[in-house]
């Protein structure tokens, strides 16, 4: 069965240095970004990721790094019958956000603004660290001087 998602690393420039949100997952208890299954009435991945950032996050009216699109593809038990399968694909979006200001929903037990370092040290699912790089690239070319 393959199930689709779709997220927003959520960044924000602090004295010349990405900070990205990181949450944490209630049940899994590991960290990582808002992010959730594509729903029906999504009619797009972009639909889906907005609509779950908002649900994750309070945080609406995000505008999308233009280029920035970054894949992550695994595999997990099945939660109904772990003698199943799971094919997950996680699409990625970068966005500033607009203010510090986020709402842990109940998904989350935890959440916070981190520096890269500390960020790249939190993130304990290889692709998600590979997300985390691709996003402070993509940021530092946003945020070079002209």
């Amino acid at each position: 069965m393959l199930q689709l998602a779709a997220g927003i690393l959520l960044y924000q420039v602090r004295d010349g240095e990405p900070w990205l949100l990181l949450m944490r997952n209630r049940g899994a208890r590991h960290w990582g970004y808002p992010k959730g299954r594509r729903d029906p009435a999504d009619d797009h991945e972009v639909a889906n990721a907005r609509r779950e950032v908002e649900e994750e996050t309070g945080v609406t009216g995000l505008a999308l790094h233009p280029e920035f699109r970054h894949v992550v593809a695994y595999t997990l038990r099945a939660l109904d019958d772990p003698t199943k399968l799971v094919y997950k694909r996680v699409t990625y979006f970068l966005a500033a956000a607009p203010s510090s200001d986020f709402v842990l929903s109940e998904e989350h037990d935890d959440a916070r603004w981190v520096a890269p370092d500390l960020a790249l040290r939190m993130l304990a699912l290889p692709g998600l660290v590979g997300v985390a790089e691709a996003a402070f690239g993509a940021i530092a070319e946003l945020e070079a001087p002209p």
